[in-house]
């Protein structure tokens, strides 16, 4: 059964957050975070919260609407609510009657607030920030919220979801390519971050040097070996020295950070708030294709890249969540993923033979990808 936790609240705190939880335990995870749009709270506003609670929420959407509609149509038959007080219950009372006016299926699930969040609430928490108590608010707000949330009192762009962007995703699935793309098409200016962190780390000190230099020296090492623990502990080491202030306080405008989960937790969340996470996934059978276009580019036997790629997946780990799932998937003019040969513009084939584009592994015919 899946349930919806309707939120009109801003910013979202604990006592959201353990509303939310609550509700996940009773229902195996199957919890919809709505953000209503109102009088008070246009799309664009609706879409800012909706970023601002990605970091904690795995499922939310918009519903610019009646709720109980909203509910009739995606079958969702249960709608959970909090309360603080007894003022909040005779409201939420009063809130479910009208809802099962428009549909009289619908049943509410109320969670009782624990007493340390009774006394906290959105507007509360909008007026201490306002008054530069932020130690005091963030005792109440998940950090990575928070910071997100805090655009919205910035004096300049304030209510903007950023334009800046962290894409990353496992080796060979065609970041580099799409990354150069996308940057062309709106202007930005790239940094690849595995080049970059060697030189900001370098310029900490004969320390940071020789641990960059015993860095790069035991790669090939540790593949050969495949020393994880002691490899994933040099990483983990590397990540406590990086000046990240310096390296995210750059003139780029998109970040290629492949393995932003390994260095996570060294990372300030006041600065990833002020980007876009965007994970790149790509289908088995185009990443081998880059993998063997990769090794044709180097002047590498075939199969040569097997060995590290699997060494980087087996240390490779997740960034917590992220903004957008870009999947770069394949089609064939050929049999269009069918397997059976059909007939197609040999001129538009050449045109893609010039790009490079793979051979479709069930009729031989090249492919293009997408996003």
């Amino acid at each position: 059964m899946k349930a919806i936790y309707p939120l009109t609240a801003n910013p979202w705190h604990y006592g959201h957050q353990y509303v939310y939880d609550a509700a996940c335990e009773m229902f195996d995870g199957s919890v919809v975070v709505a953000i209503a749009c109102n009088q008070n709270k246009s799309v664009a506003d609706a879409k800012f919260l909706q970023w601002t609670i990605n970091p904690i929420v795995k499922n939310s959407v918009i519903v610019d609407g009646a709720l109980a509609d909203y509910c009739s149509e995606n079958d969702i038959r249960v709608v959970v609510r909090g309360a603080r007080t007894g003022y909040d219950l005779d409201y939420e009372i009063g809130y479910a009657s009208w809802n099962q006016e428009i549909d009289d299926k619908l049943r509410f699930a109320i969670v009782p607030s624990p007493q340390r969040y009774g006394h906290v609430s959105s507007t509360a928490i909008r007026e201490l920030n306002g008054l530069g108590k932020i130690q005091e608010v963030c005792r109440y707000m998940d950090p990575m919220v928070y910071y997100r949330w805090a655009r919205s009192t910035d004096d300049n762009e304030a209510s903007l979801i950023p334009k800046k962007a962290i894409f990353f995703g496992q080796s060979c699935t065609g970041k580099s390519t799409w990354i150069q793309n996308y940057s062309k098409a709106f202007s930005h200016r790239i940094c690849h971050v595995d080049t970059e962190i060697w030189n900001f780390v370098e310029k900490d000190g004969e320390y940071c040097k020789s641990l960059v230099k015993s860095f790069r020296e035991s790669f090939l090492q540790a593949i050969d070996s495949q020393d994880h623990y002691w490899f994933v502990n040099l990483v983990h080491e590397l990540g406590q020295t990086v000046n990240w202030e310096g390296l995210f306080g750059g003139m780029w405008d998109s970040y290629d950070f492949p393995v932003l989960g390994n260095y996570w937790e060294y990372i300030p969340s006041k600065l990833l708030a002020g980007f876009r996470i965007v994970k790149l996934y790509a289908q088995p059978v185009l990443r081998d294709s880059f993998m063997r276009a990769r090794e044709k580019e180097r002047g590498l036997l075939p199969g040569a890249l097997i060995k590290r790629v699997e060494f980087l997946d087996s240390i490779y780990e997740d960034a917590p969540f992220q903004d957008e799932y870009v999947i770069r998937k394949t089609e064939c003019y050929g049999c269009q993923g069918k397997g059976k040969l059909i007939p197609f513009c040999p001129q538009k084939m050449r045109k893609f033979k010039l790009r490079g584009f793979p051979v479709c592994p069930d009729c031989g015919g090249e492919q293009f990808s997408e996003r």
